[in-house]
């Protein structure tokens, strides 16, 4: 039988002038999804990635933790890829959160205090960095 995983990398640095690259907490769950796939036996036939740096850095590191030093050929394929519309607004995102120290320092903790991501939209919407209706959608998809 024949089995296919769709992974998504681990989490991208919000709030970092290069989105496009694993946090420290994306790099521990890449390691430690390498982990669970060697502990739980399982191997790969062959392996596909998107071309952004958070995709191959995830499937690198979580390899890696799976086969060690062993090589695995990844085929990178930019089809796997998100829409680019996500890291312009991340980017734009950034740019407002640069400018405003106390959103600067909410996004040292953005994962346990969520009233920062509603905040950042509600500026980024203010000074037309996202549109309306895409910060509300996005502020609707938070926890």
């Amino acid at each position: 039988m024949i089995e296919i995983y769709f992974i998504r990398h681990g989490q991208a640095s919000f709030g970092q002038p290069d989105y496009d690259c694993l946090s420290s907490l994306g790099q521990e769950q890449a390691r430690l999804l390498g982990r669970y796939l060697h502990n739980t036996g399982t191997r790969f036939d062959k392996i596909y990635c998107g071309s952004m740096k958070r995709h191959r850095q995830t499937a690198t590191i979580a390899l890696h933790q799976m086969n060690g030093d062993r090589p695995l050929t990844m085929a990178i394929d930019p089809d796997f890829n998100e829409f680019d519309s996500s890291d312009l607004l991340m980017n734009s995102l950034c740019k407002v959160i640069q400018a405003d120290p106390t959103l600067a320092e909410q996004t040292r903790h953005i994962h346990n205090q969520h009233g920062a991501i509603a905040r950042i939209f509600e500026i980024a919407e203010k000074r037309g960095l996202v549109p309306a209706d895409e910060a509300t959608r996005l502020n609707l998809a938070m926890p």
